[in-house]
């Protein structure tokens, strides 16, 4: 683990965090909850105050080991499936069935099923869990959450952070706004989905938009696979998230994650990715990207790490 230099006092009564040298962060709770950052862009991300910081420039991205059960995992993927099942069973009649976002440009062999709009309630209770979990996994640990959902520079010592240090309400107490989509039919499936990729199955480079982009690996019954992330070739992020890239190329990352199942992945807005080909097997994946703000009515509450 990285010993962490200690810390002054700004005047604005905040701990100025210093630099991270060139490593990255990892730590263990006395809980034994752990996490560990892994650099996209070196050099950028040892140069930045807080692990926070690295995510919400998207130069880092961090992994959660043991993030989702067994049970959870499975109840997610197995709802997934059986719908998936069904609509095999009513292909000849598709015009009464659940429509989801399926295969498209920017992805082959790789079916999404939104957790609110199409599973069941067992799966959306998980889901709900999996929201709350993280939120204070966060708020339990300055380094991930300072400036973690900093809309400015988050390393700016003269700027007022207005979304993380300008405000009282505990960060787990936020509200998620979860990215969505329309389907063909102008129906929205909002996130977070189980996406089940096939042998084949990929989903090309593009960035999330959102604040912050959790996924949970569900299963390890694949083979190939897995995320990769790019530092190279800055993106330029249009008003809707999953802005997608022409760039296929998979072969060009600079950081590439496939961890065990139950395993969580976290990163920022901006961090160029993409769902590698599964050359064996099935890969099952809970994903989404989402916002924070404060609650209707709370606007004046603020928000502290």
């Amino acid at each position: 683990m990285v010993a962490t230099p200690s810390a002054k006092v700004l005047p604005n009564g905040l701990e100025e965090l210093p630099r991270r040298r060139k490593e990255a962060s990892s730590r263990t709770t006395i809980d034994g909850a752990c996490w560990q950052e892994h650099f996209v862009n070196a050099p950028k991300a040892s140069l930045t105050a807080t692990v926070g910081s690295a995510v919400a420039q998207s130069l880092s991205y961090v992994t959660i080991p043991n993030f989702g059960s067994v049970e959870e995992r499975m109840t997610l993927q197995e709802s997934a499936l059986r719908l998936q099942e069904e609509q095999k069973e009513e292909q000849q009649r598709e015009h009464q069935r659940p429509h989801v976002m399926g295969a498209s440009q920017v992805n082959f062999n790789c079916t999404r099923y939104s957790v609110e709009r199409l599973l069941d309630a067992p799966s959306k209770a998980v889901s709900a869990i999996f929201l709350d979990r993280l939120l204070k996994f966060l708020q339990n640990d300055k380094d991930l959450s300072r400036n973690i959902l900093s809309t400015e520079n988050p390393d700016d010592e003269s700027s007022e952070f207005p979304s993380t240090t300008s405000r009282s309400t505990p960060i787990h107490q936020l509200e998620a706004t979860w990215y969505a989509e329309p389907d063909d039919r102008g129906v929205l499936h909002p996130e977070p989905k189980v996406n089940i990729y096939q042998k084949g199955g990929y989903f090309k480079q593009h960035v999330d938009g959102m604040q912050l982009t959790l996924l949970v690996v569900l299963n390890d019954a694949f083979e190939g696979g897995g995320t990769a992330f790019y530092a190279h070739g800055d993106h330029e992020e249009e008003d809707n998230a999953d802005t997608i890239s022409n760039n296929n190329d998979e072969k060009e990352f600079d950081r590439w994650v496939s961890p065990p199942a139950g395993t969580a992945i976290v990163w920022g807005a901006d961090l160029l990715h993409m769902a590698l080909p599964v050359s064996e097997g099935m890969r099952a994946v809970y994903v989404g990207s989402f916002d924070l703000n404060e609650a209707p009515g709370h606007e004046d509450a603020t928000i502290t790490i």
